[in-house]
């Protein structure tokens, strides 16, 4: 069973607000991911796959992009993307 943590929600309140971005403010697809390892953010991003004529750029794949540029290309095992 999975418990599920006031930090859990934070972090899903988190991802819901990157989608939203997405959608209102770059005609995207509503969806935003957050990188974490505990309670630390690796990474964020949301869909660009509309204005970078990327079929790659999936919020998930933008995330962990931006944690590679954060964490210089250290290894992001034991992390968890929270997508919304």
């Amino acid at each position: 069973m999975t418990v599920r943590t006031v930090a859990d929600e934070d972090w899903m309140h988190r991802a819901l607000a990157l989608a939203r971005h997405a959608e209102s403010a770059e005609d995207e697809v509503p969806v935003g991911a957050v990188l974490l390892r505990g309670n630390e953010v690796l990474g964020e991003g949301w869909n660009r796959t509309i204005g970078s004529s990327d079929p790659t750029a999936h919020a998930e794949i933008v995330a962990l992009r931006d944690a590679g540029r954060r964490v210089r290309m250290a290894p992001v095992m034991r992390a968890i993307v929270v997508m919304a």
